[in-house]
C-alpha cells in the first residue's frame, strides 16, 4: 500500500482548520466577484466567482466533477 505521508497529513490539517473556522461562526470562505461594483448583488458576486473558477479549470458542458464533502453528518 502506497502512503502519502505529508501531502495526506496537509490535507488532514486543511480539513480540521476548515472544522474549526465553521464552528467559530465562519461559513463562507469566498469573496465573490464582484468586478469593481462594490453595489453588485452578493448572490451574483457568488455566481461570478463560481463561474470563474470552473473557466480556470477548463469546466464546459461534459466536464465532470467529484464534489467531496468533508461537513459532519449530524444524528
Amino acid at each position: 500500500m502506497k502512503t502519502f505521508g505529508k501531502k495526506q497529513s496537509t490535507v488532514v490539517l486543511c480539513y480540521d482548520l476548515l472544522d474549526i473556522a465553521v464552528a467559530g461562526g465562519i461559513q463562507d470562505f469566498t469573496d465573490g466577484m464582484y468586478y469593481g461594483n462594490p453595489d453588485l448583488d452578493y448572490e451574483i458576486a457568488q455566481n461570478n466567482q463560481t463561474n470563474w473558477l470552473l473557466d480556470q479549470i477548463r469546466c464546459n458542458e461534459n466536464t465532470r466533477i467529484l464534489d467531496i464533502d468533508g461537513g459532519m453528518a449530524e444524528y
